[in-house]
C-alpha cells in the first residue's frame, strides 16, 4: 500500500498543501501520515486474513491515516497556538468535496468522511450531527460484520495515530500480537519458582494436572479448583496452551488487580503485562510503577499482551460505550480469562451473554471460568450461550484440603476480640468485618489494644487512593489486618487465623480461603464466625438464608473435608437473581440493535454502571487534602505540555475518595474544583461513618 500513500500525497501536494508544516511536536504532516499508515497496515494485516477483506480494510486505513489531519495544513491553524481551532471538520469537509471516489468507492467515501469528522470524539448517531456530515442510509447496504470490522479498523487507526504522535515505537505494539519464542518455558519455570517461594517445593502431581485440564481442546473450560489450589497457574498454562494474541485477565476488584500484576511481572516479561482501572495512572505518572512515559497509552489501548482489568472495563468496550470501542479489536483471537466469576453481578452475567451470543464467534474468543466457589446459576446461564463449554469441578482436589477448624461465636467481633488477646499476640490474624463502620471500630480497638506491639492495618474501599495504596502495601508484613471484603478474593495472601462476621456462605468460603492457605489440618481452631451487627450490606434474605445453613457447612467440613464448600444447597438463594441475568440481557440487546453495533453508547460510565448491578459511587475529596488538590487544579490550569498536564492530573487523583452513595452525606459541592468535598475523613480510618 505504499503507491496509495505516495499517490495521495502527491495529490495533495499538486493542490497546494504544506506537506511539511509541522502538525505534532518534531513531526511533519507527511511524516505522521506515513507513520501512521504504515502501523495501521501492519495491525490490519495481523488481524485480517481474507485477501478481499485485507484489502478493503488496508486501503481504508492508509486514507484514513493520510487525510484526517488534513485540516491542519490550514492557515488558521498552528501548534503555537494555545487555542487551536477544531481540525477534523475542516479534513472531513475536504473529503466529502474534493476526495470523493479518487481513493475508495461506493458506501467508503461517506464513512470516511464521518470517521475523520469524529476521530476524536465518540461515535455520534446521525441524529445528533448535521446531515451533511453522514448520510445514515448508507449503514442499511453493510452487514453487521461489516460494521464492526470497520469500528474495529477505525480503532486500529486511532491506536496507530496516538503511536505516531506520542512517539510510541512501533516494536513496542506490534511484538504484543506475536508469541515469544521461549515464553512457555518461562511461564512454566515461573509458575515453578513461584510455588517454591510459596510452599518450598513443587508438587508435580498437581502441575501435571493443571497441564492436563490447561491442554483441553475444548475452546471454552470453567474450572472449580479450592482457594490456594493454583488457578492462577493454571491461567497461565493455558495462555501458553492457546497461544493467543491477547489474555485479558478479568479480576473482581482494583487491590486483586495490583496484587496479580506484582505476581505476573515476576513470571512474565514487563513490557507484556498491564493493568487498567481508573487509577492505573496514578501508579504510572507517579512513579509507583517504573514504565516508559508512554506506557499507560499502552494500557489504556488495552495494548500488552497480558491485560489485567476489572469486567466492568471489559463490559464498557463491548457495549460501545463512549470511546471505549477503541480498544475492542484487541479481543481478536483473544482468551477471557474470569477469576472469581461468580462475584459478578446477575447483570454483569445478562450482559456477558449478549456479548457471547453476538460477539464472541466473531472475535473468535476463547473463555475459562474459575473459582473456588462455582455458582450453579451462573453455570447454567453462561452454559446455554457457550454450548462446547467444557466444566472441571475438582472435587477430589478439595477432598485433599483440611485447611480450616471452624467454631461458631454467639458474640459479636468487638466482644469476642477482648477475650482472645492471647491468638491475636502470637497468631497472624486476619478480621473481616461486613460494613466499614464495624472495620473502623475494630481496629481503633485493637491499636488502644496493643499499641506499637503489634502492626494492625486497616483496608476498606473508602480510603483516598494514596492513603489506600499505602495500606495495601503493608498487607504482607502486618500482624493484624482489619478489613472489609476487599480481603476476600484474588490476593495471595495466607493468615494463621481468621476471625469474620457472618456473611453468605460463598463469601464466607473466601474468606476462609486466605488461613493456612498453604498448610495442612490445623490442630486447633483457626476460624471464628461471629454474630454481625447488621445484616448491610447482603441484606435480611441472604442473611436469614445463611442462618439456617451454617452449622450444616461446618458439619460438612467435618465429613466431607472442602469437597463440602461445592454444596448446591449454599447458593439456593441465587433463584431470585435469573429474571435479574435475562432481564440485563434484554436491555442491553436492544440498546446495541439500537446503535446498530457502530454508534457509540453516549451515556455515562456511572450510568452504565448502575445497570451493570454497581452500587452506586461518587469520587469526593476530604477536607483534608483540598488545599493540595486545589494547588494541583491550579497549576493544571498553567501548563501546556499535555505529559505534565497528564501528571498532575494524577497526582490530583490521589487524593479522591470513591464513595458509596449510602455513605455520602454531609457534603458540599467545591465551585472550584467541581466536586463534592466531605469533612469526615481521617487519614488512618478512611470515611468515617456514623
Amino acid at each position: 500500500m505504499d503507491y496509495l500513500v505516495r499517490d495521495i500525497l502527491s495529490i495533495l501536494k499538486d493542490e497546494g498543501f504544506d506537506l511539511i508544516k509541522e502538525t505534532h511536536p518534531n513531526k511533519t504532516f507527511m511524516e505522521h501520515a506515513k507513520e501512521c499508515s504504515d502501523l495501521a497496515i501492519k495491525l490490519v494485516r495481523k488481524f485480517y486474513h481474507s485477501d478481499v477483506e485485507k484489502e478493503e480494510l488496508e486501503r481504508f486505513v492508509v486514507v484514513l491515516s493520510v487525510l484526517h489531519d488534513l485540516g491542519k495544513l490550514n492557515t488558521g491553524w498552528s501548534l503555537t497556538l494555545r487555542r487551536r481551532p477544531p481540525h477534523s471538520p475542516k479534513s472531513a469537509e475536504w473529503i466529502l468535496k474534493c476526495g470523493k471516489g479518487r481513493w475508495l468507492s461506493g458506501c467508503y467515501d461517506e464513512l470516511l468522511a464521518y470517521f475523520v469528522r469524529m476521530h476524536h470524539s465518540s461515535l455520534l448517531h446521525y441524529s445528533l450531527l448535521r446531515r451533511r456530515w453522514f448520510n445514515p442510509k448508507v449503514l442499511k447496504c453493510i452487514s453487521k460484520e461489516k460494521k464492526i470490522k470497520l469500528v474495529d479498523a477505525f480503532g486500529i487507526f486511532k491506536l496507530a495515530d496516538l503511536a505516531s504522535a506520542a512517539g510510541i515505537p512501533q516494536n513496542s505494539i506490534l511484538k504484543q500480537y506475536e508469541w515469544l519464542n521461549g515464553l512457555k518455558a518461562r511461564i512454566e519455570a515461573g509458575i515453578r519458582e513461584r510455588a517454591e517461594e510459596k510452599v518450598k517445593k513443587v508438587d508435580e502431581r498437581k502441575f501435571s494436572f493443571q497441564k492436563e485440564i490447561a491442554g483441553t481442546v475444548s475452546k471454552h473450560l470453567m474450572v472449580a479448583a479450592p482457594t490456594g489450589w493454583g488457578k492462577t497457574a493454571l491461567a497461565l498454562l493455558r495462555a501458553a496452551y492457546l497461544r493467543p494474541y491477547k489474555v485479558f485477565y478479568i479480576l473482581p476488584t482494583i487491590t486483586a488487580i495490583k496484587d496479580f500484576y506484582d505476581t505476573l511481572c515476576k513470571i512474565l516479561p514487563d513490557d507484556y503485562v498491564g493493568e487498567y482501572f481508573y487509577f492505573a495512572d496514578v501508579e504510572l505518572l507517579r512513579g509507583i510503577r517504573q514504565s516508559e512515559d508512554y506506557t499507560l497509552n499502552l494500557y489504556r489501548y488495552f495494548i500488552p499482551k497480558f491485560m489485567i482489568t476489572t469486567i466492568d472495563q471489559l463490559l464498557f468496550m463491548l457495549l460501545q460505550v463512549g470511546r471505549y470501542y477503541i480498544r475492542r479489536f484487541n479481543l481478536k483471537n483473544s482468551l477471557l480469562i474470569f477469576d472469581e466469576y461468580h462475584l459478578f453481578t446477575p447483570q454483569m452475567i445478562g450482559a456477558l451473554r449478549l456479548f457471547i451470543k453476538s460477539l464472541a464467534d466473531y472475535y473468535d474468543v476463547s473463555c475459562l471460568f474459575m473459582s473456588a466457589t462455582p455458582s450453579p446459576l451462573y453455570q447454567k446461564k453462561l452454559s446455554e450461550v457457550l454450548p462446547d463449554l467444557k466444566s472441571y469441578v475438582l472435587k477430589s482436589e478439595y477432598k485433599e484440603f483440611n485447611r480450616h477448624k471452624i467454631k461458631l461465636i454467639p458474640e459479636k467481633v468487638p466482644e469476642f476480640i477482648g477475650d482472645i488477646s492471647r491468638i491475636l499476640e502470637s497468631k497472624r490474624t486476619l478480621i473481616i468485618l461486613n460494613t466499614v463502620k464495624g472495620a473502623q471500630r475494630v481496629y481503633q480497638a485493637l491499636r488502644e489494644c496493643f499499641g506499637t506491639k503489634k502492626h494492625v492495618t486497616l483496608l476498606h474501599g473508602e480510603f483516598a487512593y494514596k492513603d489506600r495504596s499505602k495500606r495495601e502495601n503493608e498487607i504482607n508484613n502486618t500482624d493484624i489486618l482489619v478489613s472489609t471484603q476487599v480481603a476476600e478474593v484474588s490476593l495471595d495472601i495466607s493468615f494463621d487465623c481468621l476471625i469474620t462476621e457472618r456473611a453468605p456462605l460463598p463469601s464466607l468460603i473466601q474468606r476462609f480461603g486466605r488461613v493456612n492457605r498453604y498448610g495442612g489440618t490445623p490442630e486447633e481452631t483457626n476460624i471464628y464466625i461471629c454474630e454481625c451487627e447488621t445484616d448491610k450490606p447482603y441484606g435480611s434474605l441472604k442473611m436469614s438464608w445463611l442462618a439456617e445453613r451454617l452449622e450444616d457447612l461446618v458439619e460438612g467440613l467435618e465429613r466431607e473435608r472442602e469437597a463440602a464448600y461445592l454444596n448446591e444447597n449454599f447458593w439456593d438463594f441465587e433463584q431470585l437473581y435469573e429474571e435479574d441475568i435475562d432481564n440485563s440481557e434484554a436491555v442491553f440487546e436492544q440498546r446495541l440493535k439500537n446503535l446498530d453495533y457502530f454508534y457509540s453508547v453516549l451515556a455515562e460510565v456511572r450510568e452504565i454502571s448502575k445497570n451493570l448491578g454497581r452500587e452506586e459511587s461518587w469520587l469526593v475529596v476530604p477536607e483534608l487534602y483540598i488545599n493540595q488538590v486545589r494547588d494541583l487544579k491550579r497549576r493544571l490550569l498553567h501548563v501546556r505540555n499535555y505529559d505534565e498536564k497528564r501528571r498532575i492530573y494524577a497526582e490530583i487523583k490521589e487524593y479522591f475518595v470513591p464513595i458509596s452513595r449510602s455513605n455520602l452525606k454531609n457534603y458540599r459541592q467545591d465551585d472550584e474544583l467541581e466536586l463534592p468535598v466531605i469533612k469526615n475523613y481521617s487519614e488512618e480510618l478512611g470515611v468515617l461513618i456514623p
